[in-house]
């Protein structure tokens, strides 16, 4: 089965045993993040005060980002995104070094836990350093780890390498340790992630901190990707907006102008109503994805297909078809999502493994339609 695995590499002489001793001297951890997998280039300093087998409410720092302008190319182009990165990842680190913590205190300043700025100010020095490693786009992800590992080795510190999609499972972990003190993190584990954006879909188990099985992964294209490429069929030039990426984001607003009041939403009730196409008063109609199939797998290519050759044998299509269509190419593709949720939940069930949250993360999880459905 495969697995959402961490990476650690620890600098040259620390051993694991060695490591563990550092980590456990420390009563506050502190870390710099580094995020460079897409388009976003995002820094941020976080501190775990946690000591003494008790938890404490984390402290963020600083987190700041920049996001590439891809507008010009209807979609993220790695060449963009890569310059950006360049362009904007030392500025970011800088603001980062500034919002470290004061190193004024005398534990501070014994030995080397400290650095000192350009303008003459000692901070604390962070006890490792965090950067993406993967998945992602490879030239992006080389700009931040190229720079994280110097960081690192500069700092004699040791590097973190982050699993994008785990840390993703994680996130709400994360946000809850920043916002409760002196309470344990939530969700508890066990518990589901089913991880949706433009470039993945994947439902994952997540058991404990680095184990993270995965139980539904797609053969083809992401959600996110088939999303905004229906997007771009569908909506009216008069609505499509070129300069916002988002095409997702944009869809949805197309399909439901006054948000929930506007989804109607009914589940199907048995498995017959669940695959069966909803025909509409045009004549078309979106196949469910791997309607005839229980496999634990997820696609979108074939009705990414159908959506197109709707959309091309109509090229005059009326708003009022096309917010029909922009519905249905949301409700076939969250509900192929939920079906395999709902399979996993029975499985794991019968196996008397018992799952008390579904954590939705990634891009397209901002879709309320999505979590309505």
């Amino acid at each position: 089965m495969l697995a959402l695995k961490p990476k650690c590499v620890w600098r040259r002489g620390l051993g694991y045993a060695q490591a563990l001793q550092l980590v456990r001297s420390h009563r506050k951890l502190l870390t710099l993040a580094i995020e460079t997998s897409c388009d976003d280039t995002a820094v941020a300093v976080l501190e775990d005060p946690s000591y003494g087998g008790k938890h404490c409410q984390s402290i963020l720092h600083y987190n700041q980002k920049t996001t590439a302008d891809n507008s010009a190319n209807r979609g993220i182009h790695p060449a963009v995104a890569v310059e950006s990165h360049q362009k904007n990842l030392a500025n970011l680190i800088d603001g980062a070094l500034g919002a470290l913590p004061s190193a004024d205190s005398p534990c501070v300043t014994r030995g080397a836990r400290r650095i000192c700025l350009s303008n003459g100010l000692w901070k604390r020095k962070p006890d490792f350093v965090s950067v993406t490693r993967g998945p992602g786009m490879r030239a992006s992800l080389t700009v931040g780890l190229d720079t994280a590992k110097g960081l690192a080795v500069a700092w004699q510190v040791p590097l973190l390498g982050v699993n994008h999609m785990q840390a993703h499972a994680l996130t709400p972990r994360l946000v809850s340790s920043h916002s409760s003190a002196y309470a344990e993190p939530t969700p508890a584990f066990p518990y589901l992630s089913l991880l949706v954006s433009g470039g993945h879909t994947m439902l994952v188990h997540s058991k404990a901190l680095c184990e993270h099985p995965i139980l539904t992964n797609t053969t083809d294209g992401a959600i996110g990707d088939y999303i905004d490429k229906s997007a771009r069929l569908v909506l009216p030039p008069t609505v499509l907006d070129p300069t916002e990426i988002m095409y997702g984001r944009q869809l949805e607003r197309f399909a439901f102008p006054n948000g929930a009041s506007d989804y109607h939403y009914s589940p199907p009730l048995t498995r017959v109503q669940e695959i069966m196409r909803k025909k509409k008063k045009w004549g078309w109609s979106l196949p469910l994805p791997l309607a005839e199939t229980r496999s634990m797998q997820y696609s979108f290519s074939g009705v990414g297909s159908a959506v197109q050759r709707i959309c091309e044998s109509m090229p005059d299509m009326q708003d009022e078809e096309r917010i029909e269509l922009a519905k249905e190419v949301m409700r076939v593709a969250f509900e192929h999502l939920a079906v395999r949720v709902v399979m996993a939940l029975q499985d794991l069930k019968n196996r008397r493994q018992c799952i008390k949250t579904l954590v939705v993360s990634g891009g397209v999880a901002s879709n309320g339609y999505l979590r309505t459905v």
